[in-house]
């Protein structure tokens, strides 16, 4: 049986709607899970290279001391140089932890920033929704959409037939 243009019209406004509202709900399921394994990430990651700093500051420190205690020997000499090759290996080790730590600094605000532009696009309606999903979207899934659409368009130019 044929269905009138206005049951297939409100068939397919529902079904929009439906379509909106799961991928809105997929979408913002998927970057509010990816933002939060992000940030877990980027703690963890804070959290070690906190650790290895204050590792490399105590490792510092304590080559200080041997240096201090060594210069009251004989090999003075040999023993200051060890120690200030030691603490510029411990300088160069510390200052590449701090880079990295600086590094992840910057990745995570790029992660925020990139969580802001996402959730602007919900105060950018369903069209910049829609524009931003197309990527998303598999290559038979839009030409069964546009096939579905050139149906219906055919058998809405081609009037009721009676």
């Amino acid at each position: 049986a044929m269905r009138s243009s206005w049951e297939v019209s409100t068939e397919n406004s529902r079904l929009s709607h439906d379509l909106r509202a799961a991928r809105s709900q997929l979408e913002e399921g998927e970057i509010e899970a990816a933002w939060q394994e992000e940030v877990e990430f980027w703690k963890e990651e804070v959290s070690r290279l906190e650790a290895e700093v204050l590792a490399l500051r105590q490792r510092r420190a304590e080559a200080e001391a041997k240096a201090q205690l060594k210069v009251g020997k004989e090999s003075t000499v040999v023993a200051l140089s060890g120690a200030e090759q030691q603490l510029a290996e411990l300088e160069s080790e510390q200052a590449s932890c701090e880079a990295a730590c600086e590094k992840a600094e910057r990745q995570n605000a790029k992660l925020r920033h990139s969580l802001k532009q996402n959730s602007s696009l919900e105060r950018g309606g369903a069209a910049r929704l829609f524009v931003s999903a197309l990527p998303a979207l598999d290559a038979a899934a839009v030409e069964a959409a546009r096939t579905a659409l050139h149906a219906h368009m055919q058998k809405k130019l081609s009037g009721p037939k009676s």
